[in-house]
């Protein structure tokens, strides 16, 4: 093979590697944005389910407090206890002071 032969063939090689590279890096950046939409989504429903917690119970809200407290589940790294769960089917989220 000559050498333009080589050339041609490293040519190509190079411009394939860069269409794969730019197609990979087009791949990861709408999987990392995804991610990130879907985790700040979740965050934005946990902040409701939170503040659905704090109103007082009442037999017109059960239903919205049973989606709030798995809301809270779902999302969270650490699920609360099945009895924290009963407690906040009869009882507002304690108010804390920051």
């Amino acid at each position: 093979m000559s050498d333009k032969g080589k050339k041609d063939g490293w040519d190509k090689f190079q411009v394939i590697t860069n269409f794969v590279g730019v197609v990979v890096l087009g791949v990861v950046g709408y999987f990392v944005n995804s991610t990130i939409q879907s985790r700040e989504s979740n965050a934005k429903l946990v902040e409701t389910a939170v503040e659905v917690l704090k109103a007082t119970p009442e037999e017109s809200n059960k239903g919205l407090r049973a989606w709030a407290i798995n809301m809270v589940n779902k999302h969270s790294d650490v699920p609360l206890s099945w009895e924290a769960q009963e407690e906040l089917k009869t009882n507002a989220l304690p108010q804390f002071q920051h």
